[in-house]
């Protein structure tokens, strides 16, 4: 009998430990500060990412359009209405060059004697910078000359947009053949 009564004195202390672990666990995830591991905050931010491209593409994409009928037609009026105040136009020559915020490179937009006409555009892709709160487009234009023959290489157009107060601005172009 002795030892069943100390046996049973061994396995109630035993509970009673394992009830007292039990509980500082529970307590210590109920923490608020140990309840939201990092890797969630990252998983958040990709999540807010796709977000953001899924949602805003029609917006750009109209402000895309926008901007390349404007550049095509040399029509300086719609180009200051897309551009932010970072991006300078430039005017010599009958022609409109872009210069972009510490970028001393004139990027042409527009040639009044140039007997190359617009045929088609389409947007080879979207990025959307979380940190930097920017979208950045990828269009191809496709010209033609005067003949009707298609110019080749088609012109890579780069588009960073960043919004503005309440509208979308373009703060950077940049051209690639």
């Amino acid at each position: 009998m002795r030892n069943f009564l100390l046996l049973l004195l061994v396995l109630n202390m035993l509970f009673m430990v394992a009830c007292k672990e039990t509980e500082e666990t529970f307590n210590k995830n109920k923490d608020p500060v140990n309840k939201q591991p990092k890797y969630e905050e990252d998983q958040y931010i990709g999540i807010e990412s796709v977000v953001q491209e899924k949602e805003l593409p029609a917006i750009i994409n109209i402000l895309s359009g926008e901007f390349v009928e404007a550049h095509t037609t040399g029509d300086k009026k719609a180009l200051e209405k897309l551009l932010s105040d970072g991006t300078n136009l430039i005017e010599k020559d009958n022609k409109l060059y872009l210069t972009n915020t510490g970028d001393d490179f004139e990027w042409f937009l527009f040639d009044s004697q140039s007997e190359i006409t617009l045929h088609d555009w389409k947007i080879q892709g979207y990025a959307y910078d979380n940190e930097e709160e920017t979208f950045l487009v990828h269009v191809r234009e496709y010209f033609y000359d005067k003949n009707g023959i298609i110019v080749s290489p088609p012109t890579f157009l780069n588009l960073t947009f960043k919004l503005q107060a309440s509208d979308w601005e373009i703060i950077s172009v940049v051209f690639d053949v």
